[in-house]
């Protein structure tokens, strides 16, 4: 639910932004506004001065968008473009600024403010789409980069708008004028990516701590991190059915080694797989044992119904299980994987499994978790760890799992040393 939310105000922001951008100038032409040339104020008083028939006290409004300005006076209206590539300034340094002037040279300072906003915005949307699918702590880089591109964005319209009003009561004093200022619709647009893009943030960060509730998670999920930690830190509990009860043969072993795989990934989730070697070997008992690791290659599984066992959560954003759950769900041919997956799933290191239908499958929380198939002999192997998903058993998305026959040699190597 959570992730639904983000999404939604990650496209509010990212289409309120670029809807300010890219069609101001259209939605001036709407209003019967023409792109002539654009008169002064200084202009507008001399023609006063030459007896133009224009009124004692000429009442003038600016109205103005990211790449246009318009000024709105009684004999007409009036726009033109912003030049980003020539000076507005007069030639004459001795020549007082015009208030138009000022405030479209104000206005292009503020632009590129706008404009990287626009691209956070744009990678905050990335992140959190990828994030949320895979799980993993470009959730949390979403976050961060939405709460730039609303400080980028406020930076930017309080600066300007300090700008505009400082510039106006000027000429109000200064000139024989009546000038106003009136925001465009732009204006408000960039206010709602603002208030859009920092709402998500926050949910951002509710899904990462939800996700990752402890501190060990939260330092595992984060890319490079995870290789610092020390084995003295991590226990193996066996014989475990209810996490919240102790159990009659359950036992805990020291971890005296950690071998992550060299080549691991935690942006795309390759090579996900590591070793644990323990200070002492484990007892085996009626609770307790082994399962061995399949010498055959995923495709002899295909279709065959397989086991994931875990405490993971059983829904999106949901809590972990008090007591260890399982689904039984077929593999998946790895052409099936890649038309349901995409791009995201790589064959050479993964399989993947489950429903099409959705509503039955592995969730946060079970990851590194084992999928298990009954070989030839009627005992279970293991073929995969649980790795990665789009949300928990959505319909068309089957889970993703690190591929153990891929691993063998390496599982070897470093079993016999």
């Amino acid at each position: 639910m959570l992730a639904c939310v983000a999404f939604s105000l990650g496209a509010v922001s990212l289409a309120s932004i670029a809807l300010a951008i890219s069609t101001d100038y259209w939605l001036m032409l709407s209003e019967e506004v023409t792109t002539e040339s654009m008169l002064s104020i200084s202009e507008i008083t001399v023609m006063k001065e030459m007896n133009y028939s224009m009124p004692e006290t000429i009442e003038i409004a600016s109205k103005i968008g990211l790449w246009r300005f318009c000024i709105i006076y009684a004999e007409g209206k009036a726009c033109t473009p912003l030049d980003y590539t020539s000076s507005l300034k007069k030639k004459d340094k001795n020549d007082k600024q015009e208030t138009t002037t000022a405030i479209a040279e104000a206005q292009r300072a503020a632009t590129p403010v706008f404009l990287t906003g626009f691209f956070l915005v744009i990678c905050s949307t990335l992140f959190n789409i990828v994030g949320n699918i895979r799980g993993n702590v470009l959730t949390l880089l979403a976050a961060v980069f939405y709460i730039n591109a609303g400080l980028c964005i406020a930076v930017g319209m309080v600066l300007y708008i300090t700008f505009i009003n400082d510039e106006t009561s000027h000429a109000k004093k200064s000139e024989d004028l009546a000038f106003s200022y009136e925001y465009s619709w732009s204006t408000y647009l960039v206010a709602l990516c603002f208030f859009a893009s920092q709402t998500a943030a926050v949910v951002c960060i509710s899904i990462f701590i939800k996700r990752f509730p402890s501190s060990e998670d939260k330092l595992r999920i984060i890319p490079g991190l995870e290789r610092k930690s020390l084995a003295a830190d991590w226990q193996i509990d066996v014989g475990v059915h209810s996490r919240s009860a102790n159990e009659l043969n359950q036992k805990a072993y020291q971890v005296s080694e950690i071998h992550v795989h060299e080549n691991y990934s935690a942006s795309y989730l390759l090579s996900d797989i590591a070793l644990l070697r323990l200070s002492t070997p484990i007892e085996e008992n009626a609770d307790v044992t082994p399962i061995c690791v399949t010498s055959l290659p995923i495709e002899d599984f295909y279709g065959k119904n397989c086991v994931v066992t875990g405490w993971g959560t059983t829904m999106e954003s949901g809590s972990l299980a008090d007591r260890l759950k399982e689904v039984y769900k077929p593999i998946l041919p790895n052409s099936e994987c890649l038309t349901n997956i995409g791009g995201a799933f790589n064959p050479d290191h993964m399989t993947c499994a489950g429903y099409l239908e959705g509503g039955k499958g592995s969730c946060q929380g079970d990851q590194g978790g084992p999928l298990a198939c009954f070989n030839s002999q009627g005992k279970y192997d293991l073929i995969g760890i649980v790795s990665w998903g789009f949300g928990c058993a959505r319909e068309g998305f089957p889970a993703v799992y690190a591929n153990v026959h891929k691993y063998l040699d390496w599982i070897a190597n470093h079993a016999s040393s």
